[in-house]
């Protein structure tokens, strides 16, 4: 089986994604984004972010829509929504390193993907808390 980069996913979602405000977001322009096919699902990869989107001048979907404050809640919130389409659409999904624990560049906290040890603030692997010792999710409000 063979599969192929889908840009035909990442380029409408991304823009939409990035939309200053509402009324520059298409619908429909998603929705063909998730429906497009090859000849099945599995003949694509989909993906929001990855190293040649971030090597050819865009920049981690966080820092496109709020580039002041990446981890600010629209900023999160739009990261969270392009990773959902990712993972639900038809398609082998791909997630960009540090996409899977909503990292933004310049993180100084390590994951931890062991259950060993303090987390973040002294959290347990137990608690409710982000154990990927994640400060940008776990901080991050809706403004207002």
């Amino acid at each position: 089986m063979h599969a192929q980069w889908d840009n035909q996913f990442v380029h409408p979602v991304r823009e939409v994604l990035t939309a200053p405000g509402d009324e520059h977001r298409s619908i429909p322009a998603v929705a063909k984004a998730v429906m497009h096919r090859y000849h099945h699902a599995f003949d694509r990869v989909i993906y929001t972010e990855s190293h040649d989107e971030v090597a050819n001048g865009k920049a981690r979907i966080t820092s496109e829509v709020q580039g002041e404050n990446p981890s600010g809640w629209d900023a999160q919130k739009m990261a969270t929504l392009g990773a959902a389409l990712v993972l639900t659409a038809p398609g082998m999904p791909m997630l960009f390193q540090g996409r899977s624990s909503s990292r933004t560049s310049g993180s100084a906290t390590p994951c931890r993907w062991t259950g060993s040890g303090p987390g973040p603030s002294g959290t347990s692997p137990s608690s409710s808390a982000t154990w990927c010792g994640c400060a940008a999710t776990s901080t991050a409000r809706r403004p207002g």
